[in-house]
C-alpha cells in the first residue's frame, strides 16, 4: 500500500498543465536554461504564473549543487518528473527568506537580473520587475511611475536605504541590513554620453568599534570585471589610513566575489610594498601599518605567496624579502591596476563634505546624505 506522503507528491498532467500536487519541499531534476543540463533541485515556493490560467504555476527552485545566486523561478515543463523523490522535505524559514520576489531591476538603460532576495518595502514584494531611479534610488512598480516621481532634496535617508536593498539583491548576506544612519556610503558614479551611472559603492561604519574598514562592497553586474571593485578597495584602505584606524580588516559578511577581489588586491599591494622596500627586515605589523591591511589578512596572504618562514624557535614568522623570492611573483599579472591616491589624504576635506545637501550632479563627491546627529 502506498504511503500518504508518496501519494501527495505524485504528479499528473492534464492537457499539458500540471496538477497542484507539485509542492514546496519536492526534490527532482530541473533543467537550467543557462547550461542546458538537468540539476537536482528543491522546490522552495510556488506562485501563480502571470498571464496563465487556473492551475498554472511557476516554482522557485534551489539547485542543490550550485551557488544560491543560481536559484530561480521556473515553469513546470523544465522539471524531469521521472526523477521526483517520493518524500517531501521540510522547507526551512531561511530557505523561504531566500526566495527572490524581485527577479530583475531596471536601472536607466540596464535590465539587471537579481541574484538574491532583499527585504524591500512590502509595497514592492509582488513586483517582479523593479524600476529604480538612477539619481535618488526611488523604487517604483512601473516605468510610468518612475517618470513622474519627484526628488525631495531635504530627505535623503531613502537613498541609502534603497541602496542597501539593491545591494542585498546581489550579495549573499545573512541577517538584517542594519541601520544606514550609522554608516558612511562611498558611491562611485561614471559619466558617459547618456548621462551618469551608479556603478559601485562601499559602506563603512562611522564610529569604528571593530577591526574592519568596510562593511559592504558591491559592483553592479553590468560593470563588473572593469576594475571598479579594486578601485573602491584601494579607496577604502586610504580612508582607513586617513582615519588612523589601527587595523583595516574586512568584515566576514562580505560576499565570496568581494573576498576574491580583496585577496587579489592584497596580493598585489603587499608584493608592491615588498619589492619597493629598501632597508632592514619587515614584520607583519610593519606591513599592516603601511597598507592598512589587517595583520591576519597579511599573514594569510604571505603564506599563500610562500613569503613567510618560521624562525628557528618556531615562535614567530619572518617576512621573506630577498629579490629571488619576490621575482617569482609578477605584481602585474592581473588585468586590474592598483590606483594610487597621492593627494587623497591631503585634500580629503575638500573632496567630501560629511553632511552635504542632496545634489544629483555632485553624487560623485559626497558620501552620506544624513544631516542628523549621531545616535548613541
Amino acid at each position: 500500500m502506498e504511503s500518504s506522503t508518496s501519494s501527495k507528491t505524485r504528479t499528473k498532467t492534464q492537457k499539458g498543465k500540471p496538477s497542484e500536487d507539485i509542492l514546496p519541499g519536492n526534490v527532482l531534476n530541473c533543467r537550467r536554461i543557462k547550461d542546458g543540463n538537468f540539476h537536482l533541485a528543491k522546490i522552495i515556493q510556488k506562485r501563480n504564473l502571470i498571464g496563465g490560467g487556473v492551475g498554472d504555476f511557476e516554482y522557485y527552485v534551489n539547485y542543490i549543487d550550485l551557488n544560491r545566486r543560481n536559484d530561480e523561478w521556473v515553469k513546470f515543463e523544465r522539471f524531469d518528473l521521472k526523477s521526483l523523490k517520493p518524500d517531501i522535505e521540510p522547507v526551512e524559514p531561511e530557505e523561504l527568506a531566500g526566495v527572490r520576489t524581485v527577479e530583475c531591476i531596471e536601472l536607466r538603460r540596464h535590465e539587471i537580473k537579481t541574484w538574491y532576495s532583499s527585504p524591500i518595502p512590502l509595497e514592492f514584494e509582488d513586483c517582479r520587475r523593479l524600476h529604480v531611479c538612477e539619481f535618488c534610488f526611488t523604487f517604483k512598480n512601473s516605468r510610468s511611475q518612475l517618470k513622474k516621481h519627484k526628488i525631495d532634496g531635504a530627505t535623503n535617508t531613502e537613498y541609502c536605504d534603497n541602496l542597501s536593498y539593491l545591494a542585498k539583491m546581489f550579495l549573499d548576506i545573512k541577517g538584517n541590513l542594519g541601520r544606514t544612519e550609522n554608516k558612511m556610503f562611498y558611491v562611485l558614479i561614471v559619466h558617459d554620453d547618456l548621462g551618469y551611472d551608479m556603478v559601485a559603492y562601499f559602506s563603512k561604519v562611522k564610529l569604528v568599534m571593530e577591526s574592519y574598514n568596510v562593511s559592504r562592497i558591491l559592483t553592479l553586474p553590468p560593470y563588473q570585471r572593469r576594475g571598479y571593485g579594486t578601485f573602491l578597495i584601494g579607496l577604502a584602505h586610504e580612508v582607513a589610513k586617513w582615519e588612523k584606524v589601527k587595523m583595516g580588516g574586512v568584515k566576514s559578511q562580505l560576499s565570496d566575489l568581494a573576498l576574491s577581489c580583496y585577496r587579489k588586491y592584497w596580493n598585489r599591494v603587499l608584493l608592491r610594498v615588498l619589492k619597493q622596500h629598501k632597508g632592514g627586515p619587515l614584520s607583519i605589523l610593519d606591513l599592516s601599518e603601511k597598507t592598512a591591511i589587517y595583520p591576519e589578512d597579511v599573514t594569510v596572504t604571505l603564506k599563500q605567496l610562500n613569503l613567510l618562514e618560521l624562525d628557528r624557535d618556531n615562535r614567530r614568522y619572518n617576512v621573506i624579502t630577498d629579490a629571488a623570492s619576490l621575482a617569482r611573483h609578477d605584481i602585474y599579472s592581473t588585468e586590474t591596476e592598483i590606483v594610487d591616491f597621492p593627494d587623497y589624504t591631503k585634500n580629503l576635506d575638500s573632496y567630501f563634505d560629511p553632511s552635504p545637501a542632496f545634489d544629483a550632479a555632485k553624487m560623485i563627491t559626497w558620501l552620506h546624505p544624513q544631516t542628523e546627529e549621531e545616535e548613541d
